[in-house]
């Protein structure tokens, strides 16, 4: 995962900083406040326009790379929608 990645993930749960340490590719305990935030955001929301499909965030289904990739990509069009 590289740093813009990082950084993105970083801003999407208000941890502004310069330096990145999260590895959120490496540790489920890392990533599962942002599937937890992505899926709060898409109850919460009339997402329906985003077409996202959330079971690309279910990790019973999925392994760590494919669901940080569906992370960035939730919060790449959440973004470029105004949000």
């Amino acid at each position: 995962m590289d740093i813009i990645n990082k950084k993105l993930i970083d801003t999407f749960m208000g941890k502004n900083r310069s330096i990145v340490f999260t590895s959120y590719d490496k540790d489920w305990n890392a990533l599962m406040p942002v599937i937890i935030k992505i899926r709060d955001i898409i109850e919460t929301e009339n997402l329906v326009s985003l077409q996202y499909n959330e079971q690309r965030l279910n990790p019973y289904l999925y392994n760590i790379d494919t669901i940080v990739n569906g992370c960035i990509e939730f919060i790449k069009t959440y973004r470029n929608h105004g949000r």
